[in-house]
């Protein structure tokens, strides 16, 4: 399991790679629409090949709006990466460490349509992880 990104939550993705830029950070990708968990992303770098990925909620509807409103702009999760082959031991021990599903396993637009999952803790709070293909 590796650190894949910093997902950071914004209300405007194109507001934000500006401040991001001042500190270093260039665009990544384009901005993509993710229809099934209602959020446009970005992903941006730095030198040293950090990955931040910018979360903008698409509307009121979407299920990180709520968030957006109650603390602003900030860290949303940490996503690791997994080998696909890996998936079914990463879940088990996920589920022995009491992490909660936040959503169904569902290919990402932003990340080649490969497969993530979100899981809460109350320990640490949010965890994605992206089930990274074997080849």
């Amino acid at each position: 399991m590796h650190l894949h990104h910093i997902g950071y939550l914004v209300p405007s993705i194109e507001g934000a790679i500006e401040s991001f830029e001042s500190l270093g950070f260039q665009k990544h990708s384009e901005i993509v629409k993710d229809e099934e968990r209602q959020v446009f992303i970005s992903f941006l770098t730095d030198a040293n090949h950090t990955l931040v990925e910018l979360i903008q909620p698409v509307d009121e509807r979407s299920p990180v709006f709520p968030l957006m409103v109650r603390q602003g702009p900030g860290t949303y999760h940490l996503c690791f990466s997994i080998p696909q082959s890996q998936k079914a031991s990463a879940l088990s021990r996920l589920k022995a460490l009491r992490f909660v599903p936040a959503g169904k396993i569902a290919p990402a637009p932003a990340c080649e349509n490969q497969e993530v999952g979100f899981f809460y803790s109350n320990k640490i709070g949010l965890i994605e992880l992206l089930f990274i293909s074997d080849t």
